[in-house]
């Protein structure tokens, strides 16, 4: 049985690895602000609407860079 040199030079699977990373990143990490958000008021010091600031933030910047990246 002769083995076949895979054409993207073995480099498939790497890749499709730092996808799923990246995709668990940016994906998971916005879903998480709520678990993080009683521990943010704890550490921070700050009021609920603050605080609250940090999750939106997040969001919101995916958001409004969405335009921009979409016309790369």
């Amino acid at each position: 049985m002769e083995f076949k040199k895979s054409p993207d030079g073995g480099w498939g699977w790497v890749i499709v690895l730092v996808s799923f990373f990246t995709q668990f990143l940016c994906y998971g990490s916005p879903l998480a602000v709520g678990v993080l958000y009683i521990e943010w008021l704890d550490i921070f010091g700050e009021g609920k609407g603050k605080t609250a600031w940090v999750g939106s933030l997040a969001s919101g910047v995916g958001l409004l860079a969405s335009p921009v990246c979409s016309l790369c």
